[in-house]
């Protein structure tokens, strides 16, 4: 409470200092703007007629003072009780156990394989072809249309009209009625003990053993390779053009050149020029270096952790529950039936007649004329020479080394350990707390509001000289506006607690506080 109260307290008084000084600085802004622009002389209306005074204000102060009150508190008093507990005890035995071993070892092999090789074969070839020629033409073509035509029909229909009246009725409602009603209750009140007890831990202690494992090294060799190259090289050859054809224009090569003959014969064929590359195929031997993998065994120490049962002495916590009877009270809700009067609305239906305009649309046929153009296409014969390369298969066989993974099993016999529970009974003690309700005195902060009278700086119109001369900005000066606002004076600090007041537990959730 001590604590919203001085929240409160602070946040007015913030937004009041936030005010002051925001009007403050609005008054000098407009004066910095209106008054003092561009160097000219302030007008008489332009000087300040505002300056700060003091003046006397009440405002409310915090203060606060100690009480003391009696309150209800629950304290949990301990209780030792006693149960049997069933104990699972861990008992070690070793078993021999047989299991199969799976080594491997790595084995080099060599193997022959087969691979195609493809050499490319260049030939020239002449076809045939057929290029469909467009020809546009206009087509005149009459088609019909359908124009709609819209108009009004006076007609009347029938609507049916809403009339509304009131009408007495009864109704019933059931209205609640509230009774407290004494019942008893059972609650379980929990009760501990602390009982000795043994028990076994596993302890682990860390152990090195022997064994052998197997370490692959790898080792660099070098091997020679054959590798196949194409040495060849571009090379210019001479060819003859396509004879040219009884028409508008000469044949045409892919790769040429094209030449126009007069309209009553051609000219002699004409030859051109075209770049050809030769494959010239090359192998050879080339150094490789290769890595491969030696395997070789080993020993080496690693550390094993193994457990060993120790039985150790301790005490743990036992609860027990007994029942308590407990009185309180309950609230009932019973319902009984009251009729009331009242009037609701009915609504009837009644049919009129009712004018109305409906447009209908007819339509008309008219006939009109479009041009379409239309494509037809005409079949021409060519002819044309190109390069084909055709590529021919050629088998060849090389030796690839690889290594294997052989497998090997051997049968290994070890011991192991297992840990065979037995269960035993056994006393326990354990401890409940028994929730046990007392009167306490305790002193609580109590804050009232005291007034207070203080000075405090405000601004009042006063009559001004005119001034004259270039526009200055204000400097700081006496005549600012305070820093801290009338309502900014410091709370009060909460007074101490006595030291002879001795500090309480918290109340339980159901005491009241």
């Amino acid at each position: 409470m001590v604590q919203s109260s001085s929240r409160l307290f602070l946040l007015a008084a913030s937004i009041l200092a936030l005010a002051v000084a925001t009007a403050d600085a609005g008054f000098h802004h407009r004066r910095w703007q209106g008054c003092y622009s561009c160097g000219i002389e302030a007008p008489v209306a332009c000087a300040p007629t505002m300056e700060y005074q003091l003046v006397e204000q009440t405002i409310l102060v915090p203060e606060t003072t100690w009480e003391t009150r009696v309150v209800n508190v629950t304290v949990c008093r301990p209780e030792v009780r006693q149960k049997m507990v069933n104990v699972t005890r861990l008992v070690p035995e070793e078993r021999e156990v047989q299991r199969t071993v799976l080594e491997t070892s790595l084995e080099q092999r060599t193997r022959t394989e087969t691979y195609p090789v493809r050499i490319p074969q260049w030939q020239d070839v002449e076809r045939q072809y057929t290029v469909r020629v467009p020809h546009w033409r206009d087509v005149s073509t009459d088609y019909t249309v359908q124009v709609p035509s819209w108009r009004d029909v006076q007609e009347t229909r029938m609507v049916r009209v809403p009339v509304w009246r009131d009408v007495p009725t009864q109704y019933t409602v059931r209205v609640p009625e509230v009774r407290e009603v004494p019942y008893n209750y059972a609650v379980m009140v929990p009760e501990w003990k602390q009982v000795p007890t043994n028990y076994t831990v596993m302890v682990p202690h860390q152990e090195m053993q022997q064994g052998t494992r197997t370490v692959c090294r790898p080792v660099v060799e070098q091997v020679m390779r054959t590798v196949t190259e194409d040495h060849g090289g571009w090379q210019e050859q001479v060819a003859a053009a396509a004879p040219c054809s009884y028409a508008p224009a000469c044949a045409r090569r892919r790769r040429c050149c094209y030449t126009p003959c007069p309209s009553y014969a051609c000219a002699p064929a004409p030859t051109c020029s075209y770049r050809v590359w030769v494959p010239n195929i090359v192998s050879h031997q080339v150094p490789v270096n290769v890595t491969r993998y030696q395997v070789s065994n080993e020993a080496f120490q690693y550390p094993v952790t193994v457990c060993r049962p120790e039985v150790r002495e301790g005490s743990r916590w036992v609860c027990n529950y007994r029942s308590e009877q407990r009185q309180g009270v309950r609230r009932v809700c019973q319902w009984r039936d009251e009729v009331r009067e009242g009037t609701r609305r009915v609504c009837d239906w009644e049919e009129r007649e009712q004018p109305f305009v409906r447009r209908v649309c007819e339509m008309k046929e008219e006939v009109k004329t479009r041009v379409d153009r239309v494509c037809e296409w005409t079949e021409e014969v060519r002819h044309e020479t190109q390069r084909v390369c055709t590529y021919r298969t050629e088998w060849q066989s090389r030796e690839i080394p690889y290594t294997v993974c052989v497998p090997r099993s051997r049968e290994v016999t070890e011991t192991v350990t297992v840990m065979k529970p037995v269960v035993e009974q056994q006393e326990v003690s354990y401890t409940v707390m028994v929730p046990h309700e007392e009167q306490r005195e305790i002193r609580v902060p109590v804050t009232h509001m005291v007034e207070k009278i203080i000075q405090c700086q405000e601004l009042v119109p006063v009559s001004a000289a005119p001034q004259q001369g270039p526009a200055q900005a204000p400097s700081k000066g006496p005549a600012q506006a305070p820093t801290q606002g009338p309502s900014q004076a410091p709370p009060k600090k909460l007074p101490p607690e006595p030291a002879s007041e001795e500090s309480l537990p918290s109340p339980a959730p159901g005491a009241d506080a």
